[in-house]
């Protein structure tokens, strides 16, 4: 974490004669800074220095970026008060954030950064979303993340989270075995050596991911499960046209069954 005389520092730098891209760059450190800090000064800062730069000509991407910086600067603010300790049905900081990431996503220049940028918009979608409650939505967002990274630490352990969650809700003993047992996976991907983490400051995240594994281990026989499980081997219907009716229904999550959530698998037919 910065120290304070290097965060005073930071909220005093002038951005005259600065390019985009290195005003673009003190934004993002204003940010995560701010953020790490609890900073109002230089949340309020970043929030200047990102109306300046909106009042010039961007690309589509640097455009589609100040998007994804907003719902950074929503999710600070909320972090540097209680309200994110709590379940709040309303909350402006929250609408905010989940907003500036759809309209992140929605913008033309969303596909002009990299897999990895793409992956944590999607992966912050899916935190916030899962954060009120909407863990069904927020697992659609973290499996585009995995789609985009494969082995993308945080949309995967965050995924764990999410389906640990699902699973507590769930009356069905089988079905709760199954998703645990997903969230399991998900929590030993997240933490493996080739698991791609683009901050050394996520220590304490995927510390939280291994405890959640081992929570998990120790209450279900994760072998057992792996061992009873088969999601693909189920039939699909009778004519061609059923079955790729119910497929196209599997890709979409439409059916109504939980085992659709975790994944397209024919089990949900």
């Amino acid at each position: 974490m910065i120290n304070q005389p290097d965060l005073t520092a930071l909220i005093a730098k002038s951005p005259d004669g600065m390019t985009t891209h290195d005003l673009m760059q003190l934004i993002a450190a204003l940010i995560d800074a701010g953020s790490d800090a609890g900073s109002m000064p230089a949340l309020d800062r970043a929030q200047r220095l990102l109306d300046h730069l909106e009042a010039q000509t961007l690309t589509p991407r640097e455009q589609c970026r100040t998007h994804y910086f907003r719902a950074n600067l929503w999710s600070g603010r909320r972090h540097a008060t209680a309200a994110h300790r709590e379940w709040l049905w309303k909350s402006e900081a929250i609408d905010g954030e989940i907003l500036e990431l759809r309209r992140a996503l929605a913008h033309p220049g969303f596909y002009e950064h990299s897999k990895l940028e793409i992956a944590q918009i999607y992966t912050n979608l899916g935190n916030i979303l899962n954060h009120v409650g909407r863990f069904v939505e927020a697992i659609e967002y973290w499996d585009r993340a995995i789609a985009a990274v494969p082995v993308f630490a945080m949309a995967l352990g965050n995924r764990g989270i999410g389906l640990g969650h699902y699973a507590a809700s769930l009356y069905d003993p089988g079905h709760c075995g199954v998703l645990m047992y997903a969230a399991f996976d998900a929590f030993r991907a997240a933490c493996t050596d080739g698991a791609v983490n683009e901050n050394p400051d996520n220590q304490a995240a995927l510390d939280n991911f291994l405890q959640r594994a081992r929570e998990i281990d120790a209450q279900f026989d994760i072998d057992a499960i792996a061992r009873s499980i088969d999601l693909i081997n189920h039939p699909m219907g009778r004519s061609k046209a059923e079955r790729a009716y119910r497929q196209w229904c599997i890709n979409n999550r439409l059916f109504l069954n939980p085992l659709n959530d975790i994944g397209p698998n024919p089990i949900a037919a």
